[in-house]
């Protein structure tokens, strides 16, 4: 069974500036990979398999529930069925959701042509929620939560 979150190669430069850094708009790598899934459905993108495994992966037991809670959305509405949040599912869940924050990786890398600035990162964080004050770092299940219609 499945117990981590792989990373694509082509895009470990952007994760670590995005999660890593001192001055980060994100507290973990964690949630800049289930912001770049939400970024993928959010602007349509299909799902991108990872060609090349790059970084030390992200453990599951990492992710919080409202993570999981997404990770299973993003799988619902990829999938269609509730049996794909059933444990017998979990890898394929996984994958879903792997794949969906590689399409957004290559989202975010294609439009600002390589890493982007702070500046650029909060320009797309508010095409969710143009009102965000960033005094604090993002909680992504918040963001979720009130783009959902």
């Amino acid at each position: 069974m499945k117990n981590s979150i792989a990373k694509a190669l082509e895009y470990e430069e952007i994760y670590q500036e995005l999660g890593n850094r001192n001055e980060k708009i994100f507290d973990s790598m964690k949630d800049v990979m289930v912001f770049c899934a939400l970024i993928a459905l959010r602007k349509g993108k299909p799902r991108k398999p990872i060609e090349k495994r790059g970084g030390e992966p992200i453990k599951v037991e990492i992710f919080r529930q409202d993570d999981k809670n997404i990770i299973d959305i993003i799988a619902l509405h990829e999938y269609g069925d509730l049996e794909v949040i059933t444990e017998e599912k979990n890898d394929e869940k996984l994958t879903i959701f792997e794949e969906y924050a590689n399409a957004g990786m290559a989202y975010i890398e294609e439009r600002f042509k390589g890493i982007p600035k702070e500046v650029e990162i909060r320009s797309l964080i508010d095409e969710f929620r143009p009102e965000t004050t960033y005094r604090e770092p993002i909680n992504i299940a918040e963001l979720v939560m009130e783009s959902i219609d």
